[in-house]
């Protein structure tokens, strides 16, 4: 619920763009809702058509790749191509990253494509909703990012929300579909411990932090999700749980520094933020053992 009322709110106070034209301003968020639209509905025909990308490796990484680049250069478009460096290279390919694994975590978790019944027509229209709905929602989140490069906004906390959830459900979209995929586990782990890295710095950025700041709290952070997930493999637990232990321990350790931050960090938050990684740890024994 917090993510849409944030959502609602850069909706509906976008008002301080690069250019303060009205026309400008509409024009910008028509282009966001025309490239979530567009990829929504790709989306939805592949999963309707005969063509099957599955769970194979190579299949997956061309999606990946191309919704990448689809975002990247829509962004960039819709942004009528003012943007600075680190858009390009930080807050641009952290949306279209997210965005791509998003695509891939559909692609192999929702895999039917006959339907025989009408409500599970009305799921996968749903699902599809999402999809666009956090599409959206992560191309205001850039565009909030990359203003506030040329003048203060009072929206970049909510942003900085919405790429602390998205942060987290990147996580988990690429662990799952990693798990799923079930490659060399030298090959899982090195993929996994650089997409973690890339998105905790990405997120470490957009809260206007120097990449030298925290660097190594960074990494270990990293390398602490991986080894969570290292662990959920030899337990062998099931996918969708083995993930939520990644998830897990990046929505601690980040809402931990978030409250450092703020200086308003205490005994009872390390404890509150443990309790969420044991209760990930947990659920997904029991899961096992029963």
């Amino acid at each position: 619920m917090r993510i849409l009322k944030s959502a609602k709110r850069m909706v509906s106070t976008e008002h301080l763009p690069i250019n303060d034209k009205v026309g400008d301003r509409y024009n910008k968020r028509a282009r966001f809702m025309f490239l979530a639209t567009v990829l929504s509905v790709v989306l939805l025909l592949d999963k309707l058509s005969l063509h099957i990308v599955g769970t194979q490796p190579h299949s997956l990484l061309y999606l990946v790749v191309a919704v990448f680049v689809f975002v990247y250069i829509g962004l960039v478009w819709a942004f009528d191509f003012n943007v600075k460096k680190s858009s390009l290279l930080v807050l641009i390919p952290q949306s279209a990253s997210f965005v791509a694994l998003q695509a891939m975590f559909i692609e192999v978790f929702f895999f039917r494509r006959n339907f025989r019944r009408l409500y599970e027509l009305l799921l996968f229209v749903m699902l599809f909703s999402f999809i666009f709905a956090s599409t959206y929602v992560a191309f205001l989140m850039t565009n909030i990012f990359n203003v506030e490069q040329y003048r203060d906004l009072p929206l970049r906390q909510v942003a900085r929300t919405v790429s602390y959830a998205f942060t987290v459900l990147a996580a988990y979209y690429i662990t799952y579909t990693l798990l799923l995929l079930g490659i060399n586990v030298w090959w899982t782990v090195s993929i996994l411990f650089l997409v973690y890295l890339f998105f905790n710095i990405t997120h470490h950025y957009s809260k206007g932090r120097s990449l030298d700041t925290n660097a190594d709290i960074l990494v270990y952070m990293s390398m602490a999700q991986v080894l969570a997930t290292f662990a959920m493999m030899i337990w062998g637990g099931r996918y969708e749980l083995s993930a939520v232990v990644s998830a897990a321990v990046a929505f601690a350790v980040h809402g931990v520094l978030m409250h450092k931050e703020e200086d308003i960090f205490n005994k009872g938050v390390l404890i509150a933020y443990g309790v969420v990684i044991a209760l990930g740890f947990a659920l997904s024994v029991l899961i096992r053992v029963l």
